[in-house]
């Protein structure tokens, strides 16, 4: 007989229940499964194991010709081979062991431990998450209505009520057991999640047959809830532009944001509405713009675009999760809109993301490089004329001022408060922190390369206008480009680094 979720399944309480800011939290349905497994640590056989290994093999035995042949320190090489040999890889005479062919074979390292502890599998999916718990704490619910329910969690001496959102299991789902190698790797990244804070990317190659028959389940699938926060992360105060905000769900075994478990959430909200309204009213997003083109990626694209990024950028820009996200939703979708044939839906987002790029960043510029309006010592001018000679200052093109509002008032709005400011009040608020703060400003060098740069920022924002409200213009492709572009020099320039030219050809 199946397991069944219902009022009786016990909630699994996790290490971390206290989260900052806006956040819901949600009952996420798992099954709990009690196993011995081996636990490994490293799985791969590293490059110098393998080196000595091999020439172990062939016949090589003393330090000084490992040393000679590699092209390492003697003291390295001899550590490697105590290495070897505590593992029983190499036996007493240097020689490769059974156990030293297997693991060159495979390239799989022999575990050292096995671990009685508990795994957990996604019912929707039948995928084991990255995690393991020995002793896990479980208490009741008192369900208050059909979708939610009142539970009581507490960790570390600290308690705390909440009213989560309980996702359900339809009744006729089939679980299928977990198999021994899923085991041994959600067991093992579990750990490396615990003790490195990573663990959530999967192993390239399977553990081979001599590792996953030494697993063991100890009892069938339980159901147990899970607490999965849902937190807002937004670069904006209450009220602004929705375009700058993301949220992340964090998983409940290692308490950091997990992208897994939010692509479960996204594919789950479109069978259980109230889970997708929950994240609507966090996000205080409109219904379409919950499913974000970025979860409609798979996890294979999504990882090639971040691997792009990072050759462009730097390892940096690992550190900003949504710039990531609009990047490749840009990037994906431009890339549709050059095939040949009607492209107005590809070239929509598109346009999108890439103000949504701009919207992100040219307001955190403004917010790290505060100025002063009126400009010191041009308090006689009219607001016109300082705008006039912040763009002198900029050497952009002498007309660019006209682009921008010279309104006083809305313009010392948008110095204190950009997220809350129109396009042209932005980039008057842009031109006078870069004219104040010279060459230490991104925007100056942005403006560096462009002379046109406030003309052509303001035509990237009327494109993303006709996209958003839904023009039956045609957006021209060269148009697309240009807002592409600006995105990525925008992007460069936040980061400090210098524009990756083979960025800005299309492919």
């Amino acid at each position: 007989m199946a397991p069944a979720f219902d009022t009786d399944t016990p909630v699994l309480v996790p290490d971390r229940i206290d989260f900052r800011g806006r956040h819901r939290w949600v009952l996420w349905p798992v099954l709990q499964y009690r196993v011995v497994t081996p636990l490994i640590h490293d799985p791969a056989v590293n490059p110098f194991q393998r080196a000595i290994l091999g020439l172990a093999r062939a016949g090589v035995r003393k330090v000084p010709e490992f040393a000679s042949h590699l092209a390492l320190e003697p003291e390295f090489a001899q550590l490697v081979q105590d290495e070897l040999r505590t593992s029983n890889y190499l036996d007493e005479h240097g020689a490769v062991t059974r156990k030293g062919l297997e693991a060159l074979d495979d390239g799989f390292l022999d575990p050292q431990r096995v671990v009685v502890t508990h795994v957990y599998q996604d019912p929707f999916t039948g995928v084991l998450w990255p995690a393991a718990v020995p002793s896990p704490l479980l208490v009741g619910a008192r369900w208050t209505s059909r979708e939610r329910a009142e539970v009581e969690l507490a960790s570390a001496g600290k308690s705390r009520p909440i009213t989560p959102i309980v996702v359900p299991v339809p009744p006729d789902t089939a679980f299928e057991t977990p198999s021994a190698d899923d085991i041994v790797e959600a067991v093992s990244l579990g750990s490396q999640a615990a003790t490195r804070g990573t663990g959530e990317g999967r192993w390239h190659q399977r553990a081979p047959q001599r590792v996953a028959t030494r697993v063991s389940l100890v009892t069938t699938g339980q159901p147990v809830y899970v607490p999965v926060a849902v937190l807002l992360l937004s670069g904006k105060s209450e009220g602004g532009d929705a375009g700058a905000s993301t949220w992340l769900a964090f998983s409940p075994f290692s308490g950091k944001s997990s992208q897994m478990l939010r692509h479960l959430i996204v594919s789950r909200g479109d069978e259980f509405p109230p889970l997708r309204r929950t994240i609507e009213l966090l996000m205080n997003r409109p219904l379409e713009a919950f499913f974000a083109e970025f979860e409609k990626l798979s996890d294979q694209l999504q990882h090639q675009y971040e691997e792009r990024f990072e050759q462009w950028f730097g390892s940096s820009i690992r550190e900003h999760r949504r710039l990531v996200e609009l990047l490749t939703v840009l990037d994906w979708h431009c890339r549709l809109a050059r095939r040949p044939g009607p492209q107005s839906p590809q070239i929509g987002i598109a346009a999108t993301a890439a103000w949504q790029i701009q919207e992100l960043l040219l307001r955190q510029m403004v917010l790290d490089h505060p100025a002063r309006y009126p400009v010191r010592g041009q308090e006689h001018l009219r607001d016109w004329q300082q705008l006039l000679e912040a763009c002198r200052k900029l050497k952009l093109h002498p007309k660019e001022y006209q682009c921008v509002s010279n309104k006083e008032k809305r313009l010392r709005e948008a110095l204190r408060n950009p997220h809350k400011s129109n396009v042209p009040e932005l980039l008057a608020a842009l031109a006078v922190s870069a004219a104040e703060h010279g060459q230490e400003h991104p925007f100056s060098g942005l403006a560096a390369r462009r002379p046109n740069l406030l003309s052509d920022l303001t035509a990237a924002s009327k494109i993303r206008n006709r996209a958003a409200h839904g023009s039956q213009d045609v957006i021209p492709i060269e148009q697309l480009e240009l807002s592409r572009r600006l995105a990525i020099e925008t992007t460069a320039a936040s980061l400090q680094v210098p524009v990756p030219e083979d960025a800005l050809t299309t492919d």
